[in-house]
Formats: C-alpha cells, structure tokens, sequence
C-alpha cells in the first residue's frame, strides 16, 4: 500500500479500525503518514513504533 497521506485537521490514534478503540496518540494537522493497511474508511500506519489507525475523512 505505502500511500503518502495528510492529516487536514487535528486528529486521534487509534489502537484499532473504530471509535471502540482507545485513543492512544493524537497528530497535527499536517502531519504526513504512510498508510500501511485499510479496513473500511479506516487507515493503518505507523506512529511511533507501533501499528496505529485513524479514520480516513481526516486524511488526504
């Protein structure tokens, strides 16, 4: 996958593909991730160190 995204507005990290699952980081707008995964409009990456997932309406 490896697909170059954007966060356009402040956003949390999941540790899983929906709102049941904990926050467990939050990223600035602008931030760049690199999606590793989807699950519905769900989209995996990396933050540090670990497997991460934030909904995809929030990055472009």
């Amino acid at each position: 996958m490896n697909e170059r995204l954007r966060v356009t507005q402040p956003l949390n990290v999941r540790s899983g593909p929906g709102m049941q699952h904990p926050v467990v980081d939050g990223m600035f707008t602008g931030t760049e991730v690199t999606a590793t995964g989807r699950s519905g409009k769900w989209v995996q990456f990396e933050r540090s160190g670990r497997s991460v997932w934030s909904h995809g309406d929030y990055l472009e």
